[in-house]
């Protein structure tokens, strides 16, 4: 196997290895989210085989004895290495297939779910080990074999492998994420990642010596194969079939965004979980008519509101009011082109402005003062966990106008059944002491130890002494309002 060659592959194993490594991030965030424990599990779990790879790797392949001549291996070597090498490729396209197509990575969880397993970190340490644990090894094992093929002419090519492997991954990252991801897709991106793992089958096989016959069918036997594997990955991962199997119009890095109808109304899904919906009456999810009823649809025909919403969904706050002046804030550039073509389906009013920017950083930019604030930023069913802190939720307060409504959207256990549910109460109530009043949304039991509910936490911006009534001094009779 000439230098050039095992250069070569060895890019193309970087490339692959940190691809799908986004690949499988992306796609598990549908399912379990993308917090820094799920991260870390994902990513520990890869190294860890990886490493393991390298290792083994770095053993030379069983009987196999080097004879140098110019830069190339002779005969035996060069035909065993590329031998190992196309196997191994062959597999990890495969694998990419089976652990970043979004149809299995569902029915993997869901399986999971069916079986009993409803933690993220153990659903996610379950999934890894098996889609996560052999395609890195394998990948490690091939590059640190190839790196034989390079270290057996009389130069030290140590550093070069590093530095063409990580060349190979720093693309990987920027060309499956800024480029393939944001342009075509996260599907499209599978399909490419296992499209690059067959150029390395094939180039694995074009630098095999001395083609016998066997020789010869086995490398076909091997494209055939691949080719099978790029078929099925391009029909599980058209966009064709994922929006009519599972009503998806939008995956990108950002998320996974579908449209589904049932006999509750348009569901607005984003990674797996309804954010916003239209019901066959027109109504909308409770708390967002909870929202619309107490709070836009009472604004006075002579005033005119600014009304900050943190996380957009499906825009439909304030849906009908083409009058009160609305910035929608979300990460997720899509939002607004593919709500207004499949999910409202109506453009948004001249009155709403969509920020593509990131909640907490669009507080610390921002110059204005909004007269509501409605903090409704979700990862599937949670919080993100960097807007559940008590410093958020402070830059928050900082851009409420005097006598404005702070309004925060927390699904939890309305009866403070949990660690969340305490400790989330106890963050909000830190900065906002006073002035504060809680609702319940959604129907709950309130005797039931599980189970979730859309707990609204309104916080009014207005002056609070702090001061309360005693038995020496009640003054009640001159403070309470009575209507007749």
């Amino acid at each position: 196997m000439k230098k050039h060659t095992a250069l070569i592959l060895i890019f193309i194993g970087g490339y692959v290895g940190l691809a799908t490594q986004l690949l499988v991030l992306r796609q598990v965030a549908n399912f379990v989210g993308s917090t820094a424990i799920i991260t870390s599990i994902i990513i520990g779990v890869y190294l860890a085989a990886m490493t393991a790879g390298y290792f083994f790797g770095g053993r030379p392949p069983k009987n196999v004895e080097c004879r140098i001549k110019n830069v190339e291996l002779s005969g035996y070597i060069g035909n065993n290495i590329a031998k190992i090498v196309r196997r191994n490729f062959l597999i990890i396209s495969g694998l990419v297939f089976l652990a970043a197509s979004y149809s299995i990575v569902r029915s993997i969880f869901y399986l999971m779910i069916i079986a009993g397993i409803y933690s993220p970190i153990a659903q996610t340490f379950i999934f890894s080990a098996l889609f996560l644990s052999f395609l890195p090894f394998l990948s490690g094992y091939t590059i640190s074999l190839l790196a034989q093929t390079l270290h057996n002419s009389k130069r030290d090519y140590t550093g070069v492998i590093m530095g063409v492997d990580t060349i190979g991954s720093v693309l990987g990252s920027l060309i499956t994420t800024l480029i393939i991801m944001a342009m075509f897709g996260v599907n499209y991106a599978v399909i490419i990642t296992v499209l690059m793992s067959g150029i390395g089958v094939a180039i694995a096989t074009s630098s095999e010596f001395r083609v016998k016959n066997s020789e010869l069918m086995r490398s076909l036997r091997s494209f055939f194969i691949f080719i099978g594997i790029f078929v099925l990955t391009v029909g599980t991962n058209s966009t064709e079939r994922l929006r009519q199997t599972y009503g998806i119009v939008s995956n990108t890095a950002a998320g996974t965004v579908a449209v589904i109808e049932d006999a509750d109304g348009r569901h607005f899904v984003i990674d797996s979980a309804t954010h916003s919906l239209i019901r066959p009456g027109g109504g909308h999810a409770e708390y967002i008519d909870f929202v619309n009823f107490f709070f836009i649809n009472t604004i006075p025909p002579t005033v005119t509101k600014r009304i900050l919403v943190l996380g957009a969904g499906g825009f439909t706050l304030g849906r009908h009011d083409d009058r009160n002046e609305y910035v929608f804030v979300d990460i997720n550039r899509n939002l607004k082109d593919v709500s207004e073509r499949y999910f409202l389906p109506e453009p948004l009013g001249d009155n709403k402005r969509f920020v593509v920017q990131d909640a907490r950083q669009y507080l610390r930019v921002t110059k204005d003062k909004y007269d509501i604030i409605l903090m409704d930023a979700f990862s599937r069913w949670t919080i993100p966990e960097q807007l559940v802190t008590i410093e958020f939720m402070t830059e928050m307060k900082s851009v409420l106008s005097d006598g404005g409504v702070m309004i925060m959207n927390v699904i939890t256990h309305p009866m403070f059944a949990d660690e969340f549910s305490r400790r989330i109460d106890n963050s909000i109530r830190t900065v906002f002491p006073r002035n504060l009043s809680r609702h319940i949304a959604t129907p709950f039991n309130g005797w039931s130890e599980t189970g979730s509910a859309n707990v609204m936490y309104i916080y009014k911006n207005i002056p609070n002494g702090g001061r309360i009534y005693d038995a020496n001094r009640n003054s009640t009779i001159y403070h309470k309002q009575r209507e007749f």
